[in-house]
């Protein structure tokens, strides 16, 4: 019988994240990062996922403060199931449907290469998102890059 004391205490920990790297590290592997999200985006397909919104009633102009309010706490609930079930999909899509491509995603940011991804414990890798979330600079960086993508994304279909 495997001790798991003993297994945890041989498993090698985390020492570099995107948090704690230097420069030219940190910009490297973003663009591992980037290289396996392109692949990883399209296989999850998140747009498709969030993409439509929710089906509301719409409240008419002659309806009253009760009819309104009804139409509100109905429409309220309608949000709530449709975001419940896209969560739901998205989750399989991610740990379901690929699994391996979001485990190897989170290991590249603590610049661990995916065929090395069970080399580690999986609260090593929580620790080290944790970390990351908290710094502010990581966290600054990364939404830089999504309003880029995202003022790009308008500009493209406004045209």
């Amino acid at each position: 019988m495997i001790d798991v004391h003993e297994a945890t205490a041989n498993t090698p920990k985390l020492t570099k994240t995107l948090a704690r790297c230097k420069p030219t590290e940190f910009v490297a592997q973003c663009v591992k990062i980037k290289n396996l999200a392109e692949k990883w985006l399209k296989d999850v397909d998140i747009i498709s996922v969030w993409d439509n919104s929710p089906d509301l009633k719409p409240i008419p102009d002659n309806a009253t403060a009760e009819e309104r309010e009804a139409i509100n706490r109905e429409n309220g609930k309608t949000v709530i199931e449709t975001y419940k079930d896209r969560f739901l999909k998205l989750f399989d899509r991610m740990f379901v449907e690929n699994p391996y491509e979001t485990l190897s995603l989170l290991a590249l940011t603590c610049f661990v290469e995916p065929e090395n991804i069970d080399n580690y414990e999986m609260a090593d890798y929580m620790d080290a998102v944790r970390e990351m979330w908290q710094d502010r600079a990581v966290v600054d960086f990364f939404t830089f890059l999504a309003s880029l993508v995202q003022k790009f994304i308008s500009k493209r279909y406004k045209a």
